[in-house]
């Protein structure tokens, strides 16, 4: 008598992501855990003149932090999971890598990103297109309306052609006022 024993091959963990860039501005988020936070060298290799992020909310205290090519990022920019970033005056072709993984080592979950009422601007962490309601499942019943930008056009999140968050894409999520809330990829 024989016994086997078959497990579902889970697919290999993303240890790297490419963005590729639309010519001119740019919404996008990092799907992975970057294995450094240095957004010179991240970016070393991009033609483009200007990297924003916005810290907090809109509606609450918030600052918008940049790094300027050929610059020194200022004081409170952070390049890392769970953030959207407006990328100015890509040039045509460009794209990037980010070498990063899905977790941290050990862990067991993602990390989680706190918002706020109003306006957040906010990163996709996930190397697979999601729904929004799967991602956003922590702020169910507490987000208005979720927007992106793609190739120089808005577009409201769950319009048709447009159904999906996806990898490498930063959103504007809008939080009802007085509310907060956490996203759990």
């Amino acid at each position: 008598m024989a016994e086997a024993c078959l497990n579902a091959a889970e697919p290999e963990p993303a240890d790297s992501a490419t963005l590729y860039l639309d010519e001119g501005l740019n919404l996008i988020s990092i799907p992975l855990m970057p294995t450094s936070d240095n957004v010179v060298a991240a970016l070393d290799a991009v033609d483009f003149t200007m990297i924003a992020m916005m810290e907090g909310s809109s509606k609450t205290s918030f600052s918008w932090e940049i790094y300027i090519d050929g610059g020194t990022p200022s004081g409170g920019f952070v390049w890392a999971d769970g953030y959207g970033y407006w990328l100015t005056e890509v040039g045509s072709g460009q794209s990037i890598i980010i070498p990063g993984s899905e977790l941290p080592e050990g862990a067991d979950m993602p990390p989680s990103y706190d918002v706020a009422g109003g306006w957040n601007l906010i990163g996709f962490k996930s190397v697979t297109a999601k729904s929004p309601a799967a991602y956003l499942a922590g702020v169910e019943g507490i987000y208005v309306m979720i927007y992106g930008y793609d190739n120089g056009a808005w577009y409201a999140v769950g319009s048709p052609g447009h159904t999906m968050l996806e990898p490498g894409h930063g959103y504007w999520l809008a939080i009802k006022v007085g509310e907060s809330g956490t996203i759990f990829p």
